[in-house]
This record gives structure tokens, sequence and C-alpha cells, in this order.
């Protein structure tokens, strides 16, 4: 195969799976991902001649400055800064595959074919991000070694020999056509290489994850969380959160847990009970949760009196399922934890932890380290595990008073009059609709 065509395919490859980076991830319409595979392919016979016209560059430049007027108007109108921005993108990486003519065209077509592939990481989560990368990658390096053969030849042959420019311009197309200068070894060895470099950075990010300078706390000011919890909730405001991909905490189990029970757990992070015009929040009418400390470890539960009520803190916490949480800067100030909770202990391991944890009325837990990295463990009970105590305790029969403390703490969480009064609280002038919609989802 000659050098040229060589250099060309492996461009066009890296290019197409840069592209394929951003168009598997199912963020962009179909019409349009047709629409760039079409202008892709149409890059391939467009020759060298063409793309020196000058009404050629007249027209990819109006239609350069249309485009970048669209997408601000798309962000103006619309408010889609990111998406905008790839959509831009794309029309670069386009762009510059009919307009390639020097070594800096080339150059500026890798440098937005890299833009694709990383903009591609942030809306494609699929398996289809990590085959195009690792595409991107060996076609990339095929593409710059290739490129910079073709520079070194071009400059030598045209400045070695100025004064026969014409003559030595047609020296340099005969070598560009030849079939002498790259085989297949040259790009298995050169793939090689590109793979074992991939392979290293996998170790790399295996061993040293990802996570963020807000770890010593920089960047504090200028990030703002994208994702947590808010003393309040405006009903259509925070529907994008479901979309967003960003790791908000990572948990590990002390105990074997089956994976459809993993999917049921519900994490208790803020707590409302009033609700008002479309808003809710918390009010003032609450009671302060009982609570009380066990060497590093806050119970969520009434100070034991006797032996008796310790004896049955302690079996509560070792029938529980434990917990290990790291939580991401983002949330905020609340420190997520799985319901029901009865316990939690803060890791003393992190500079500036308080010892003191404060928990709020619902047993929501302040974060004494909002905007940094937390580490906690937790003990709560599953839902699997009340159903079964309930289970259990009608097997027995036991109804003493004496049984009923046993299993007390497995029973659903009992309400004082108060709570009761503020949690099932309505507001005023709700319509009769309303009524009739809520008796007809409740049911029976």
């Amino acid at each position: 195969m000659r050098f040229a065509g060589i250099h060309k395919a492996a461009t066009f490859s890296m290019v197409l799976s840069s592209l394929g980076a951003l168009l598997l991830s199912g963020h962009i319409p179909v019409l349009m991902s047709i629409i760039l595979l079409v202008a892709f392919l149409g890059a391939i016979p467009i020759r060298q001649s063409w793309m020196r016209s000058h009404r050629w560059q007249t027209a990819w430049t109006i239609a350069t400055l249309g485009a970048f007027f669209l997408c601000v108007l798309q962000i103006v109108v619309g408010g889609g800064f990111v998406e905008a921005a790839i959509y831009f993108l794309l029309f670069l990486v386009i762009n510059k595959l009919y307009n390639r003519q020097k070594g800096r065209d080339h150059l500026q077509l890798y440098a937005v074919s890299l833009m694709s592939v990383v903009a591609g990481a942030a809306i494609n989560m699929g398996p289809s991000y990590l085959f195009c990368f690792v595409l991107h990658t060996i076609f990339g390096v095929w593409s710059l070694i290739l490129f910079q053969l073709r520079r070194e030849m071009e400059e030598n042959y045209l400045l070695r020999h100025a004064d026969n420019t014409s003559s030595e311009r047609v020296a340099v197309d005969r070598v560009l056509r030849s079939r002498r200068i790259v085989g297949w070894s040259f790009l298995g060895y050169t793939g090689l290489g590109a793979f074992s470099v991939l392979v290293f950075a996998s170790l790399l990010f295996l061993f040293f994850p990802r996570i963020g300078l807000t770890r010593w706390g920089w960047g504090r000011q200028g990030n703002p969380p994208m994702v947590g919890f808010s003393d309040s909730v405006q009903l259509g405001k925070h529907g994008r959160l479901r979309d967003n991909p960003r790791v908000v905490m990572r948990v590990k189990f002390f105990q074997n847990i089956p994976p459809s029970t993993i999917k049921s757990i519900l994490w208790r992070g803020m707590t409302f009970d009033r609700y008002l015009g479309g808003r809710w929040s918390r009010s003032s009418n609450l009671p302060w949760p009982e609570s009380h400390r066990v060497e590093n470890m806050t119970v969520l539960m009434k100070s034991p009196e006797t032996n008796h009520d310790r004896s049955r803190i302690n079996r509560a916490l070792r029938d529980s399922v434990k917990y290990s949480v790291m939580l991401m800067p983002s949330v905020g100030g609340v420190l997520p934890m799985i319901d029901h909770p009865l316990a939690i202990s803060m890791d003393g391991k992190f500079p500036g932890m308080k010892a003191e944890i404060v928990v709020a009325p619902g047993k929501i837990v302040d974060n004494p380290r909002p905007g940094k990295i937390v580490k906690y463990q937790g003990w709560s009970v599953f839902p699997q595990q009340l159903s079964s105590a309930r289970k259990k305790k009608r097997k027995t029969g036991d109804n003493t008073k004496h049984s009923k403390r046993e299993t007390g703490f497995f029973d659903t969480p009992h309400l004082t009059r108060e709570e009761k009064r503020t949690y099932l609280s309505l507001p005023g002038g709700l319509p009769h609709s309303f009524f009739s919609l809520a008796n007809r989802l409740k049911g029976d």
C-alpha cells in the first residue's frame, strides 16, 4: 500500500473512532448522526486541488461562521451549552476533513479529534466508548508517526532543492506514492506499542483512581455542587439530577448482600415535611431524635438505662447490615444512610473531622466536612430484615411485653403524636380533585 494511502486511511480511521465515541452515546439525534456519516464518507474522495480553491475556502469560512452563530443561538434560547459545544465540535471535525491542505491542518484535525474523544467520555457511559477509545489510540499513533515522516520528507526535499521547487515537488509526490517506506510490519510494531501504552495507562487508572482536586480543598470556589441535597425542593427544578452521571458515593457492604436486595435499597438523605406552593421544605416542628455515643460510634437510639437495654441495642446492631461509604465532595451538607439507620461512625483518618456527629430531625445526619471527601460507616436495617423479623415474631406466637421489647428495633419506627401531626398535615386550599387523585392512586 502506498505511503500517502496508509496515512490517509489511518487519519480517517482515527477521526471515525472519535466520531463514534460521540455518535454511539445515544445523545446525538439519529438524523444528525446520518448527516455526519455521509459528510465523513464524502470527504474521502476530495482532492487537494479542490481544497486550494478560493471559492472552496470562502464557502467553508461562511459555513463555519453560520455554525458558530447557530450554536450561540442554541445556548441563548435553549440554555444547553454542553450540547451546543459538542455540535460545534462535530462541525469542526468535518470542516478539517474537507480542508486538510498543510501540516497545520492535519495537526488541527488531530486536535479536534482528540477533543471529540474527551467530550465522548462525558456523555458516553457505555462499553462502546472503550472500544472507540482503544481504536482512536492505535490509529492516532499511526497518524502522528506517518504525519511526522511525511513532513520530514517534504521539508528535506523542498528545503535542500529550493532552486528547483517544481521538479522536487514531483519527487516528493513520487516518494509519497512509494510502497517501500511503510509496510505491515511497521504498522504492527507501532500498533503494539500503542496497545502497550493503553495497558500501562489502565494499570495506572486502576491503582490510582481519580479523586478530584477538592480532596485537598482546591477548586471549591469555582465548582459548585452538581448533585446533592438542599434545604428545599421546588417541583420541576431537580429533573436533571437523574441524568447526571457524576459519581455521588461509593458503598461497600461487610456482609454478602444479594443484588436484588441492593437494587431495592432506599437511602435517607434530606427529609421534608412541609409542602406549600409547589415547594417542599423542612419545618421546625419535629423533635430532635435521641442518640448517644458508644466509643467512636453514634447510636441513633435512646441512651440505655439498664443492662437489658444495653444488650438489646448490641443485639440490634449485631443483626443489622454494616456498610462503608466514601462520599464525594459534591453531595453537600448531608450524610446519606440506608433506611432504617441505627448507628454511624466517622473515619478519623481524614484531617479536620469533627468528633461529634449531629443528627437532625428525621434522622438527618449532618455532614461534618461539606465540600470534601468524607468516609464513614453505617448500621441499618433493610426492609427484608423488617419483614423477616415480623414473620419470625408471628411464627413464635409470643406476644408478651418482653418479646415486643426484644424485637422492637426491627419494627417500623414508631411515630409520636407530634411527628404524625407534622408529617400528615395538609396545606390549605387543596382542590377536591387532589383528594380524588390521591384516593385513586392509593387504591385499597
